[in-house]
């Protein structure tokens, strides 16, 4: 059967308020904890630049199943576009956390010689 523009694709989720109300409290709990044992919450970016996820790095396989777009720098879009063009920077979809994590955590030892906080 087709999907319409009305379905989900399979698979995909979709909670009403009181499962996500339970979800919510299930990580209230789960946060609490954590933060009892010293750690803390964090939030990644949902995309990262392409380079990050080079084929050479992550293999043939998952590297033709990322999902990319463009994105242009900030600020640089010119008035008019006769003016000059922007820069454009190939992104990708993270599909996991552990690149983004990674990254975070080699950036920040190497710019401030010390892990994360």
């Amino acid at each position: 059967m087709r999907p319409s523009a009305f379905s989900l694709p399979e698979g995909v989720p979709e909670w009403g308020a009181q499962r996500t109300r339970q979800r919510r409290q299930i990580e209230a709990c789960l946060l609490e904890t954590f933060a009892t044992r010293g750690y803390a919450e964090i939030t990644l970016p949902t995309f990262e630049y392409a380079d990050l996820y080079h084929r050479d790095r992550i293999g043939d396989d998952l590297y033709h199943q990322l999902l990319t777009g463009r994105v242009a720098e900030p600020g640089v879009f010119p008035d008019d576009a006769s003016e000059g063009t922007c820069t454009l920077h190939d992104v990708v979809l993270r599909p996991d956390l552990t690149a983004p994590l990674a990254r975070r955590i080699v950036s920040a030892v190497l710019e401030q010689g010390a892990l994360p906080s």
